[in-house]
C-alpha cells in the first residue's frame, strides 16, 4: 500500500513486476514432468471423468487418458507437468 501520491506509482509497478514474475515462475519453472502411463488405457476410448492434468505443452487435458491419446493421435510425446490444471 502507498502512502502518498507520488510513489503510488512506483509502488504499483513494484508489486506488478513481483505479481508477474511469480506467475511466470510457477508456470513455466524447469519441475519434472511425468510420462502418462499409457498402458492401462484401451485406446482410443478414454473414459470421461474430470480429473485434469497439465501438459508439458501447456494445454489442459480434461484427465490423462485423453493426454494418451493426444500423443497417439499427433505422434507427440507430451508429458504430464502437473495433476490438476495449468
Amino acid at each position: 500500500m502507498c502512502l502518498s501520491k507520488t510513489r503510488c506509482s512506483l509502488c504499483w509497478i513494484t508489486s506488478c513486476r513481483t505479481v508477474v514474475w511469480v506467475f511466470l515462475w510457477t508456470k513455466f519453472s524447469c519441475s519434472p514432468s511425468t510420462p502418462a502411463d499409457c498402458s492401462q488405457y484401451n485406446l482410443p476410448m478414454c473414459p470421461r471423468n474430470f480429473e485434469p492434468v497439465c501438459g508439458s505443452d501447456g494445454t489442459n487435458y480434461s484427465n490423462e487418458c485423453m493426454l494418451c491419446f493426444q500423443n497417439m493421435e499427433r505422434k507427440t510425446n507430451i508429458l504430464i507437468r502437473s495433476k490438476g490444471e495449468c
